[in-house]
């Protein structure tokens, strides 16, 4: 319920604050007086998003305000939604700015538009003028037999499994669609794993080849260096072993004569010994040289396999390697996606089995509302003057086939709901969006949300002049209807009738003051005499006389006299 309201630079409104209350608020007024710019900044507080034109000439900011008494369903959902209360009560705070982001806090704490809707879509609801038309959407149709018929929980259950359902539907499509794939790449796959797996590549060997290409490329330099070298070594005389042997002797026959040469004669003895080690690695490293045509061939296809692949898979020879191991993982998980998709289908035939019972009993449930929802509404449209009127609510199909297409159901069901209607006496219903007239489908509306409104979580309705194209004993009619809307809601009223008017249990007159440089509107609870008042303006117009002024008396006495009655 909104328990309170205060508006500040919204067009016409300066600053208002409204306390409201439970039961039945009538708003009255001269027409533009600005009534439905206060449901403007109501709406704004469910989420609807503003334009810039809201602003009050010459501000930059407006600001709307309302506090909610909470329910058990509202606190749970602000808490789900990351914004807890400590006491019963929701404060939502709008603010559109001329610059700068536009800006929501639900108690306190920034919120988004959606949080907002999510919270307070259904729980206040605004029926204007137009809305009407949409009892001519199935949709909409299926909403109010369900809301009447308390199916909202099998509603909820079907669309969860529904969601479930279509979620396992869709992985399964997904997965066949990259099977299909797979089994494409497979034989690429396989190949490229292959070629890199035969080819058997290795740092190492690649190293080694290219060191060996590089020696029998150079050979015949090598062999004309080392023959210097072995010449300079032993071959030629003096030769460096025979000069280091010769030195090694004298240096033997000193040190029988002082000891002190025996360091550096050992040192040349281990010299001679190295360069004896030396020639003879030298020797077997120039049988090993040999320029072989058929072995530097044999290198160079195998060095361009290492090329070919390293061009193909990554630029390296790791990178081929690791091309490999993922191709490994590739090939394995195509293997494993047949399983998948058929514990996938296991579980979605179980998921319809539970769909199917579920959508069953939705459906045989609808039948049974339809049935009581069809005579209850015949009967409050006969009330709201249409006598001879019959309304029937048709659920399609009939009866519930065994085994329904499922690509027909929607999370709502496997259902369709077709509302008919017929005026006349003697006129076969026919569906409302074909045979009903606007007045006619505002009275079946109305109807309808007082048959269902206990029924949903709707804490507030706004009725934004219903009455358009009514008067006289309907009008009384209506305003009953409305109060006993009232009964289980909060209902806020913007009305030109007295007949509905008069019903009220709060009653808020709303005029427009203009001054020298600018225009706002005033907002006054009024009294019972002062209600009395508004009541002969709104029967007589600008001019009262003594008759109207008693009309309204006793319009006021009647409706206050049947409120009592029906306590």
């Amino acid at each position: 319920m909104l328990r309170y309201l205060n508006v500040k630079n919204l067009a016409l409104i300066s600053d208002v604050e409204l306390e409201l209350s439970q039961g039945l608020t009538v708003l009255t007024g001269e027409t533009g007086a600005g009534k439905s710019l206060l449901i403007q900044a109501i709406t704004l507080l469910t989420g609807k998003r503003p334009t810039e034109s809201l602003l009050r000439r010459g501000e930059s900011r407006a600001v709307v305000e309302g506090i909610f008494t909470l329910d058990g369903e509202l606190r749970k959902a602000l808490d789900e939604a990351g914004y807890p209360t400590e006491d019963d009560t929701l404060h939502v705070r709008r603010i559109i700015q001329k610059k700068g982001p536009n800006r929501v806090h639900i108690n306190g704490e920034t919120a988004t538009l959606a949080t907002l809707r999510s919270l307070l879509g259904e729980r206040l609801q605004i029926s204007g003028q137009h809305e009407h038309t949409s009892l001519r959407d199935p949709e909409t149709q299926l909403w109010m037999l369900d809301a009447f018929g308390g199916l909202r929980g099998e509603r909820d259950r079907f669309a969860d499994q529904f969601k479930r359902y279509r979620a396992i539907e869709g992985a399964i499509i997904r997965l066949k669609r990259r099977r299909e794939q797979e089994s494409r790449d497979r034989e690429l796959y396989t190949f490229q794993r292959r070629e890199i797996a035969d080819a058997a590549l290795s740092e190492e060997e690649y190293d080694r080849l290219m060191e060996e290409k590089t020696v029998m490329n150079h050979a015949e330099a090598l062999l004309r260096h080392l023959r210097e070298a072995l010449d300079e070594l032993y071959d030629r005389e003096p030769s460096a072993v025979t000069q280091v042997q010769t030195v090694i002797h004298h240096l033997e026959a000193m040190a029988t004569i002082d000891s002190r040469v025996e360091e550096p004669l050992k040192n040349l003895r281990e010299a001679e010994a190295f360069l004896d080690e030396a020639v003879s690695a030298l020797q077997r490293y120039g049988a090993g040289i040999e320029f072989d045509p058929q072995r530097l061939e044999e290198i160079e296809e195998r060095l361009a396999t290492y090329v070919n692949l390293i061009n193909k898979y990554g630029g390296s020879i790791s990178a081929v390697l690791e091309t490999g191991k993922r191709l490994d993982k590739r090939l394995a998980m195509s293997e494993d996606l047949d399983d998948k998709i058929a514990a996938m289908e296991k579980e979605r035939a179980t998921l319809f089995e539970g769909l199917l019972e579920t959508g069953r009993t939705l459906s045989e449930r609808r039948r049974e509302a339809a049935k009581d929802f069809s005579e209850r509404m015949t009967a409050s449209l006969r009330e709201l003057g249409m006598r001879t009127a019959i309304f029937k609510a048709v659920v399609i199909p009939d009866p519930f086939p065994k085994m329904p297409d499922i690509t027909i159901a929607t999370e709502t069901g496997f259902d369709t709901v077709t509302f008919l209607f017929s005026a006349n006496r003697g006129e076969p219903p026919l569906p409302v969006k074909e045979v009903a007239s606007g007045g006619e489908l505002s009275r079946i509306l109305l109807a309808a949300k007082a048959l269902i409104t206990g029924e949903t979580n709707t804490q507030t309705i706004i009725f934004d002049e219903v009455d358009a194209g009514i008067g006289g004993r309907t009008a009384d009619i209506v305003g009953r209807r409305i109060a006993e809307i009232a009964r289980t809601a909060q209902v806020l009223c913007i009305t030109h009738l007295p007949q509905i008017a008069v019903y009220g249990d709060h009653h808020l007159r709303i005029t427009k003051v203009e001054a020298i440089d600018h225009t706002q509107i005033r907002i006054k609870h009024l009294a019972d005499q002062e209600r009395i008042s508004e009541l002969a303006r709104m029967l007589g117009g600008e001019t009262i006389t003594d008759t109207t002024q008693k009309h309204a008396e006793e319009l006021y006495a009647a409706a206050q006299s049947q409120k009592e009655g029906r306590k």
